[in-house]
């Protein structure tokens, strides 16, 4: 850890949020925070990520400077990233100026090198399932498969918590917005054909569309990317 005022701060941030503890939390914010209107705050969301993430460690430093320091962390519990970015004043005690975290995908250099056995890949899937819903975090059905070749599959949790009905491997969900996706990449083939453009508007494929506006103006681009700025979807 460098030992600059943002590298102190961190290393002070890092060490209370670790303890996974509301108070040491709260007194760290409440010392070390410049805006003490978001003490609370703090401690909310460093609580939130604790119980959902497990405790994390430093694995990079990405950017240093004396009052500014970014770093890379890991959960010990989940695998998951973590991207952080604070700044410090530079009049001492140097106080907390800003501070932010966010998840991220793992740098490509860190991944692991040694290709993992198919057994492998299940007992650290089972491990993280079994992980995530002792904390009540996931509760649904996991498939992984190599090749087209289911190699681990888990239902967990409830498909009714009011009437206790357990989920299992064919349990069926409602998958509600991620139906979206499939809508973006059909429509996006159907553009890589030829048959329609992202420009394309409303009116080419609905010209009785009752709204003559969103008819006239409105592109599939638009629609897609939740712009459009039409108040119920098109039916």
């Amino acid at each position: 850890m460098p030992n600059t005022p943002a590298g102190v701060q961190f290393s002070g941030w890092l060490s209370a949020f670790q303890s996974g503890h509301e108070e040491t939390i709260r007194q760290f914010a409440t010392g070390h925070l410049k805006n003490k209107a978001s003490v609370q705050e703090m401690v909310d969301t460093d609580l939130s990520l604790c119980r959902n993430d497990g405790s994390y460690e430093l694995r990079r430093i990405t950017e240093s400077s004396p009052y500014a320091i970014s770093a890379l962390l890991q959960s010990k519990d989940t695998g998951y990233w973590l991207q952080v970015r604070i700044t410090v004043g530079q009049e001492p005690p140097s106080l907390l100026e800003t501070f932010s975290y966010h998840h991220t995908e793992v740098p490509l250099d860190l991944l692991p090198r040694v290709k993992l056995s198919d057994e492998e890949i299940a007992r650290r899937t089972d491990t993280l399932i079994s992980w995530l819903t002792g904390k009540d975090a996931f509760s649904g059905v996991i498939l992984v498969a190599r090749d087209g070749k289911p190699i681990y599959e888990r239902a967990v949790g409830y498909a009714s918590r009011t009437w206790r009905i357990k989920n299992r491997i064919d349990t069926k969900f409602n998958v509600a917005s991620i139906g979206k996706v499939f809508t973006a990449v059909a429509i996006a083939k159907l553009v890589e054909q030829g048959k329609l453009s992202f420009e394309d508007t409303v009116g080419k494929f609905l010209p009785d569309y009752p709204n003559s506006d969103v008819a006239k103006k409105v592109t599939v681009n638009q629609l897609l990317t939740h712009t459009s700025g039409t108040r119920k979807p098109l039916t």
